[in-house]
C-alpha cells in the first residue's frame, strides 16, 4: 500500500492554512509521560533544545529532529520550535483539542479516503510514530492550524476595492469554443472526384447534404483547431466548410453552435482573486506572529 500517499492526504485533510506560508511542521511536545520514538540503533536520546514558553517548558531531543512529519519530510529544527510554540500558544487559548475532536477527525479523513484504522495505523507507523503517538501528533496539528486561524486567517480581509482593481488588471479569457458535426461522404462509382467534390461544394453552400450521415456534435476549443480547420472560425451555426479531400471520401465539418471568446466574470473569480492577493498579506502576518512568539520566550540550544 502506498502509505506515503495517503500520508500527504492525512496531513491535507486538516490545513486550512497553505502549507507554503506555515513553516512550521508538525511535531510532538514532550513530557514526562509521553513515550519516546523507537530508535533504529540503541542509543541515549539527547535534548538539544530547551524552550521556557510563557505557559510552560518544553524540550526538543535529537529524536524529534531525526524523525518526519507525518507527511513523512523531514523537518527542521526551527520548524519544530516554532511548532511548539504555537501548541503552547493554542492550549493558552483553550484550543486543544480533546480525544473525542481527535478521533472524529480521523474517522473523517478515514470515510473519505477509504481507509481502514488498520491502514490508518500503517501510515502512522511509516513515518515513524506509533499509532497513539500519530494520534497525539495529529492533534497537535489540529491545534496548530486552529491558532493560526484564530490569530491569523480570521483577521485578514481583502477589501473589494483591491479585489475590482486586480480583476481589471489581469483579465482571464474564456477562448472561443466551436460545437461541430463531421460527415465523410465517400467516393462516387460513377462521378469522378473532380465533379463530386463540386457538387458537393455547392450543397455544402447551400447547408444541404442529403447524402451526408453526420457524427454526434462535438465541442472544440479554438486554439485546439488543426490547421486545415480554420475555417470554422469564420463559419455561423447551421453553415458547413467546404469539402476536404481525405483517403476514403470528402470530408465536411458543419458549425452547429459556438460560443464566442469572453472575459470571466468577477463573480467567478471573486474566491480565486481574495485567496491569490491573501497570500503576501498572509506570508507578512505569520512573519510577525512567529517573531512575537521567539519574543516572549527563550530558546535555550544545548550541543
Amino acid at each position: 500500500m502506498n502509505y506515503t500517499r495517503y500520508a500527504k492526504t492525512l496531513v491535507a485533510a486538516i490545513l486550512l492554512v497553505p502549507v507554503l506560508l506555515v513553516n512550521a511542521k508538525p511535531a510532538q511536545p514532550i513530557t514526562k509521560s509521553t513515550p519516546q520514538p523507537i530508535a533504529q540503533k540503541k542509543q541515549v536520546d539527547t535534548i538539544k533544545v530547551m524552550i521556557f514558553g510563557p505557559e510552560s517548558t518544553d524540550i526538543i531531543t535529537q529524536s524529534d529532529i531525526d524523525r518526519p512529519g507525518l507527511d513523512g519530510q523531514k523537518r527542521k529544527l526551527d520548524d519544530i520550535i516554532i511548532e511548539r510554540l504555537m501548541y503552547q500558544d493554542a492550549e493558552k487559548y483553550h484550543m486543544l483539542p480533546d480525544d473525542e475532536a481527535i478521533e472524529k477527525q480521523l474517522r473523517a479523513v478515514m470515510t473519505e479516503n477509504k481507509l481502514t484504522p488498520q491502514q490508518m495505523d500503517g501510515i502512522f507507523v511509516s513515518s515513524g510514530y506509533t499509532p497513539e503517538e500519530g494520534k497525539r501528533q495529529f492533534g497537535i496539528m489540529i491545534a496548530v492550524n486552529s491558532i493560526i486561524n484564530f490569530k491569523i486567517t480570521s483577521r485578514l480581509i481583502v477589501p473589494d476595492k483591491e479585489v475590482n482593481a486586480y480583476y481589471q488588471a489581469h483579465p482571464e479569457i474564456i477562448e472561443a469554443e466551436y460545437q461541430l458535426e463531421r460527415t465523410v461522404i465517400p467516393f462516387s462509382a460513377i462521378q469522378d472526384k473532380k465533379a463530386q467534390q463540386k457538387r458537393i461544394e455547392a450543397q455544402a453552400k447551400s447547408g444541404k447534404l442529403p447524402d451526408a450521415v453526420w457524427s454526434p456534435a462535438f465541442w472544440i476549443t479554438e486554439s485546439e483547431l488543426a490547421e486545415h480547420l480554420q475555417f470554422v472560425i469564420k463559419l455561423y451555426p447551421g453553415q458547413c466548410g467546404m469539402p476536404l479531400e481525405i483517403e476514403d471520401g470528402f470530408e465536411v465539418y458543419r458549425l452547429s453552435d459556438k460560443r464566442p471568446e469572453k472575459a470571466r466574470s468577477l463573480q467567478e473569480r471573486y474566491r480565486e482573486i481574495v485567496n491569490l492577493l491573501r497570500q503576501p498579506k498572509l506570508q507578512e502576518m505569520m512573519e510577525q506572529y512567529k517573531k512575537e512568539l521567539l519574543e516572549n520566550s527563550t530558546i535555550v540550544y544545548l550541543d
